[in-house]
């Protein structure tokens, strides 16, 4: 089995809606000229996205080119159903940010969505084809962009405290093991804080440890089951990871209310001390909000480190 650590691509794009309704010109009164509609734009994101720069830069717009921008936050587990929802009923925000080109086929973009491959703006990208749909068409502005690094990221504070230095596991067992280290050494630290609340951070553990087990099989299996060729009930490595999953909360190395807790409530742990590490990718340390984390004066990654491969 290979021991490189792996990067997946990961574009934000925002996504601009089609609205089949006609544009109306409403006279008022005796009055021979008709005004033009008050200009408004939704704007649609999950809060696991929202900044507030996101705000200011709204705020910015709208006063700049007077247009009311309508921001609107949504729960994370709430997004995805509400977006699908919106498009079948047509009430769907302007514009909404997701993750391209995945969602592509999701919100079916030939039907709901601007096609912006003339727009001036495609010309300067420098991966125009990570957004790219399969006929050669770009549906989305990219908004942001890195190589997903999917690891557990620990306090190395906290982990020091405890008499453990650059823990890098080359089993599964060896990743538990330090776990349950932490458990022993102090009791009031969670070993792995999850935040299944959010379920967009559960599938995490899955998607790193499905490809780090199948290995060089990877794209054949995967391809075997987009196909239909091959269901995941069929594949051992994949029960092989969830078990291993399971172990976590089996020995209760994970926060006892896992299932309610949210991802901010996992930053705030880890930050705090009350958590030694979670399980998440490399935004972690690199846009986690400021404010969660103002208990520390210097750089975040100044505290934290990662465990790239928990012994798969």
């Amino acid at each position: 089995m290979s021991n490189t650590t792996r990067h997946w691509p990961v574009i934000t794009a925002m996504i601009v809606v089609v609205h089949l309704v006609p544009l109306t010109l409403f006279a008022a009164g005796e009055r021979e000229t008709a005004e033009a509609p008050e200009r408004n734009i939704s704007v649609m994101m999950s809060s696991n996205r929202y900044r507030d720069a996101y705000r200011t830069m709204f705020e910015k717009i709208g006063a700049d080119h007077d247009i009311a921008m309508d921001l609107q936050v949504i729960p994370d587990e709430q997004f995805d159903n509400l977006i699908k929802t919106k498009l079948a009923t047509r009430e769907v925000p302007d514009i909404f940010l997701i993750n391209a080109p995945e969602y592509y086929d999701a919100v079916k973009v030939e039907e709901n969505i601007v096609d912006l491959t003339d727009q001036p703006w495609v010309s300067r990208l420098t991966n125009p084809g990570m957004v790219t749909d399969s006929s050669g068409r770009i549906w989305a502005m990219p908004e942001t962009s890195g190589s997903f690094f999917g690891a557990a990221y620990y306090n190395k504070d906290v982990l020091n405290r405890l008499g453990i230095t650059d823990p890098q596991p080359k089993t599964y067992a060896e990743f538990i093991a330090i776990l349950e280290r932490i458990k022993a050494a102090d009791s009031d630290v969670v070993p792995l804080f999850m935040s299944d609340r959010d379920n967009w951070t559960t599938q995490i553990f899955m998607a790193v440890g499905y490809s780090y087990a199948l290995d060089d099989r990877t794209e054949e299996v995967y391809g075997a089951i987009m196909d239909n060729e091959l269901k995941f009930q069929d594949v051992p490595e994949f029960e092989g990871i969830l078990n291993d999953y399971l172990t976590l909360i089996e020995r209760e190395l994970v926060n006892p209310d896992h299932l309610s807790a949210t991802y901010d409530d996992a930053i705030a742990a880890v930050a705090s001390g009350r958590a030694a590490m979670i399980y998440n990718g490399e935004w972690v340390i690199v846009i986690t909000p400021r404010e969660t984390l103002a208990r520390w004066d210097e750089r975040i990654a100044d505290h934290m480190a990662t465990i790239g491969k928990p012994g798969w």
